[in-house]
């Protein structure tokens, strides 16, 4: 049968494989192994990779609880404004700068340089009328993503506030409840952003072991019908440092659909990503519209279109900037947020024929959307 590979891949692929352990460069190889046995021609992109976007994460949220502990009494108080301005404008200009320059550093902040690689496979020697994109890696983090993206949501909201504190006390104005308010989630943002932030105690079933699947069968529908290019990125937990390197590269332009964490309960979800200038030939509203309907037709199950929660990342964001357009398409409900990043995140839980229909709606949509005499092969 045309899909008999899944299972197996599937189980081979959904282990532990942090960026930085034997098991990441295995998955790698399996996987591009898999895209060989499909027809495509395969290379690997390595690059170097640290955890200083994460440590930087680590440090933002230390930074808010101990920003919001001197800063909220400080605008309280009675000291005049000549003092109370420039110390609390000059703090939050600190923390944001000492975060950018953190995530940005060459040098690594923690350990050493890790080896990571982005796996590029095509069909045909022509440019790709579309990249079918997912990431290979998976994590483990003190704290569930759903935890994790309420505690990011809640540190955010306590730096608007302590904006909005040092205006209305540049008008001579206190408020202690909105004060309070800035405190209490200062600190639970920070608790929560400090806690362990990079492990290797998960399989990533659905992040992204399943996205993996997905992506490919949508390339071995679409192998024989139209150009086809796939990439599976590297060290997107960390980050996301493998659609970053790809940005650099002469490849990155047209469109993509990203998958990104399909678990065989909720519902699908699709976020475009729109870039101006982008050379992508493919209206990616109409796309997605077509993709939400072949998804229903196939599963029955709904999809909507949205935008992911405060404090989620996908590739989907980084290949924008570099200017490309596209989708990422996900699937989950609430106790997929609570499973990702845990140990709770395996194969027995997940129905890998969700995936499998995932790339399946995917690639019939695109045949639907792309017109026969544009086909390159």
């Amino acid at each position: 049968m045309i899909y008999d590979w899944v299972d197996p891949f599937f189980h081979d692929i959904a282990v532990p494989r942090a960026v930085g352990t034997a098991a990441e460069p295995r998955v790698r190889r399996r996987i591009g192994e898999q895209l060989e046995s499909l027809g495509f021609q395969v290379t690997e992109q390595p690059f170097a990779v640290t955890e200083n976007r994460l440590l930087a994460g680590v440090v933002f949220g230390a930074a808010t609880g101990w920003s919001t502990l001197l800063l909220t009494p400080l605008m309280l108080s009675n000291l005049g404004d000549v003092v109370v301005l420039p110390v609390g404008a000059g703090l939050m200009l600190f923390v944001v700068v000492l975060v950018l320059v953190l995530a940005r550093a060459e040098q690594p902040l923690r350990g050493s340089r890790m080896e990571s690689a982005n796996i590029v496979a095509r069909n045909a020697p022509l440019d790709p009328c579309i990249w079918l994109v997912a990431h290979s890696d998976s994590k483990s983090q003190g704290v569930s993503l759903a935890l994790r993206a309420v505690g990011f949501s809640a540190a955010v909201a306590a730096w608007i506030l302590l904006v909005a504190l040092l205006a209305i006390r540049a008008a001579d104005i206190r408020l202690p409840w909105l004060s309070g308010a800035a405190l209490l989630l200062g600190l639970f943002g920070g608790t929560i952003l400090t806690r362990r932030h990079f492990g290797n105690r998960s399989a990533g079933a659905v992040d992204n072991a399943a996205g993996v699947v997905a992506a490919l069968v949508a390339a071995l529908q679409l192998r024989d019908e139209m150009s086809v290019g796939v990439l599976i990125t590297g060290a997107e937990e960390l980050g996301m440092e493998g659609a970053r390197r790809w940005v650099e590269t002469d490849d990155c332009n047209g469109c993509f659909i990203n998958f990104d964490g399909i678990d065989s309960r909720g519902r699908f979800n699709l976020m475009l990503h729109g870039s101006t200038g982008s050379s992508c030939t493919l209206p990616v509203g109409a796309l997605a519209l077509e993709i939400a309907r072949e998804i229903e037709i196939l599963t029955s199950v709904p999809c909507r279109s949205g935008i992911l929660p405060l404090g989620v990342f996908v590739d989907g964001a980084v290949l924008k900037r570099g200017g490309m357009s596209g989708i990422t398409v996900s699937r989950g409900d609430r106790d997929t947020l609570k499973a990702i990043h845990t140990g709770v995140d395996v194969p027995a839980r997940v129905d890998i024929g969700a995936a499998r229909d995932a790339g399946r709606a995917a690639a019939a949509a695109l045949l639907s959307s792309v017109d026969l005499g544009e086909r390159q092969m």
